[in-house]
């Protein structure tokens, strides 16, 4: 229960504390890391084999146990010869069973591999299933291709999605309100640059830059060769994005703001 305490998660307890979560966080990692080695020899080593005996098969155990085709990275010492290789990073297409054990899939040729475009001002990320646009500093489409809809859409303050600056004066303690006001006191944001960071068969991004005041904002949105059914997963399974935020504003909120429907009403996700 003492690693579960609200202050003892973020590391904001006194020292005392932080001590001895740091103790009880090894004792656990060096269990959990033998519970693991134990039930994997279980899944992966035949029966009446030994280690020896095998060629180092490359078997995949997902904990989520969901049969589906998903993008790794592993170091570039692994499969060499067939795996997609940038800054000593290997991509490999993975697919797994209702139990969630599969294998390393080489035969991804067939499959629409994902795209990234950027002239510096308009850029473009696609794969089999979504396509994203990026034009004037601002992300102006997410369209679902399979289900030929847009999923960004005109909201309050911007008719697109991207970084909103909003004002943070609240009337009583700082860091802990936000007054309703402070949605009509914003300004967007826009990206300075648009640069393509990966553009492999498996995995395809890019990375938007937004410079403001003091402070500094990367957007990286990656997109992937992927195969399986949106609808049986997360909707934007073969999508994900990384931020990178250096924030030295006061009294400001920075936001991104992306307007969508959800069961049919009109929402402001940020």
């Amino acid at each position: 229960m003492l690693n579960q305490f609200h202050d003892v998660i973020p590391g904001t307890s006194i020292r005392l504390a932080n001590e001895d979560a740091w103790a009880i966080y090894d004792t656990r990692s060096k269990h959990t890391e033998k519970l693991i080695g134990e039930a994997l020899e279980t899944l992966v080593r035949p029966s009446g084999s030994s280690t020896s005996e095998l060629e180092e098969p490359m078997t995949v155990i997902d904990a989520l146990r969901l049969a589906r085709s998903e993008v790794i990275e592993l170091p570039a010492v692994s499969f060499p010869d067939n795996a997609t290789n940038t800054k000593a990073k290997t991509y490999h297409l993975i697919d797994t069973d209702e139990s969630g054990v599969g294998t390393v899939d080489r035969s991804y040729s067939e499959r629409t591999p994902p795209t990234a475009t950027s002239d510096g001002e308009y850029a473009v990320l696609e794969n089999a299933h979504f396509r994203l646009e990026i034009k004037g500093g601002r992300l102006t489409s997410l369209f679902d291709i399979p289900l030929q809809r847009e999923l960004i859409l005109p909201g309050p303050g911007a008719d697109d999605a991207g970084l909103m600056l909003y004002d943070d004066y609240p009337l009583a303690y700082d860091a802990w309100d936000a007054e309703i006001y402070h949605l009509d006191q914003c300004r967007q944001l826009k990206f300075t640059s648009v640069e393509v960071t990966a553009s492999h068969a498996l995995r395809a991004s890019i990375a938007a830059t937004a410079v403001f005041g003091k402070s500094r904002v990367t957007l990286t949105v990656c997109r992937q060769i992927s195969e399986t059914p949106f609808f049986t997963l997360h909707p934007l399974m073969g999508y994900s994005s990384l931020w990178m935020l250096y924030l030295r504003e006061r009294r400001s909120d920075v936001r991104y703001a992306w307007t969508c429907t959800l069961n049919g009403a009109k929402v402001i996700a940020s």
